[in-house]
């Protein structure tokens, strides 16, 4: 889960903390303003780019996206080694 690994990360930093003080699960009626506005974001405006990226990246042309990015991180972990 995405909230364990950032707790682990922020313990790094801070190793006395407690899961129980970063993370609140439940509703949260404060949050309703900002998931609307996202809402209505996604609905008009940020729906014409994901139609866009859709038709522009196929699947395929994703994965050697994803495979080309791959190699470039382990180059940079391969050249920061040798530094």
């Amino acid at each position: 889960m995405l909230e364990n690994a950032h707790f682990q990360l922020q313990q790094e930093a801070e190793p006395g903390l407690k899961f129980e003080d970063c993370y609140l699960y439940g509703t949260s009626t404060a949050n309703q303003q900002i998931e609307a506005w996202w809402q209505q974001l996604s609905k008009g405006y940020l729906f014409r780019w994901r139609v866009s990226f859709v038709q522009r990246f196929t699947p395929h042309k994703l994965l050697t996206l994803l495979r080309i990015f791959s190699v470039l991180c382990r180059l940079k972990d391969f050249l920061i080694r040798m530094i």
